[in-house]
């Protein structure tokens, strides 16, 4: 693997894409050319149904005009964004009764667990139409009616230079929402992680509603942001759903996410995503 250079043309179909997203937000001719004619939900596009989940495009979608568009994107599109891919390890109890690894989901960007994660999972399942997945940061009034989750959490910081700089002892806290990204989530109300970088950003977010001056709503939470983290661990004694880049997995009652390595090698492995312009921050 580590003598591949895999290379995506990313085009945005489905009704959400981070990634995409995040290079839209700095590559403006991206986000004309690629990301606003793609993601758009007009009639005569082509999209995802975010509420049934399926294809929708009229009889008289201008298939040429995209044609068109998918070309130049090919031929034009000159710089690559590296991104590092990360793995997301899930155990749970085996047939002996062991904790045991159960599956393991590659190519991880984010990830959310928490009691809202578990109730949209429920929905989810018992709906044949189909659910919206809402990111903790979207919730309002539905946060003072979810019960806290109790966790072990254990990380290892990450300097700017992406070495490990301390490793946080497992420590048992009660929380309502984890995240863990190294994209941002279109339309989130948060700093913006840097893909290219070997390092995840973690946000928790404390199980006490604190009182906000200027906020309606009683369900505001005190959030922890930690920067540049590598290895995460998150370890419960009852099972818990988590959503990664959309998809619910579970129930499990430990993850663990790192960087994926190819067998033998310290780097991380990368997939390089095609641009058009020079990323500026």
């Amino acid at each position: 693997m580590s003598r591949i250079d895999v290379q995506l043309y990313l085009v945005p179909l489905g009704a959400v894409n981070s990634l995409s997203h995040y290079v839209a937000l700095y590559d403006a001719w991206y986000a004309r050319h690629v990301y606003c004619p793609f993601s758009s939900a007009l009639p005569f596009v082509p999209h995802m149904d975010s509420e049934s989940g399926a294809c929708q495009a009229s009889r008289a979608s201008p298939v040429s005009c995209f044609e068109e568009l998918v070309s130049s994107f090919v031929s034009e599109a000159s710089q690559t964004l590296p991104v590092v891919c990360y793995q997301c390890e899930c155990y749970g109890e085996g047939e002996d009764g062991t904790t045991q690894l159960l599956q393991t989901v590659p190519f991880t960007s984010r990830l959310e667990l928490g009691p809202h994660i578990d109730k949209q999972q429920q929905q989810a399942a018992s709906s044949s139409s189909g659910h919206r997945r809402m990111s903790w940061f979207e919730l309002r009034d539905d946060r003072a009616k979810a019960s806290p989750v109790d966790v072990s959490l254990s990380y290892s910081v990450i300097n700017v230079l992406g070495v490990a700089r301390q490793t946080q002892a497992a420590e048992k806290r009660s929380v309502m929402a984890i995240v863990l990204s190294n994209v941002g989530r279109c339309n989130e109300r948060a700093p913006c992680p840097q893909p290219g970088k070997e390092w995840l950003e973690m946000y928790t977010a404390g199980s006490e509603p604190v009182k906000r001056r200027k906020s309606k709503s009683v369900a505001e939470y005190d959030y922890s942001r930690v920067q540049h983290i590598g290895r995460c661990a998150v370890e419960s004694s009852t099972s818990f759903h988590v959503c990664i880049d959309g998809e619910y997995f579970g129930p499990y009652t430990k993850i663990s996410v790192s960087a994926s390595r190819a067998p033998g090698s310290t780097d991380a492995i990368k997939v390089g995503i095609r641009h058009f312009l020079p990323l500026s921050s």
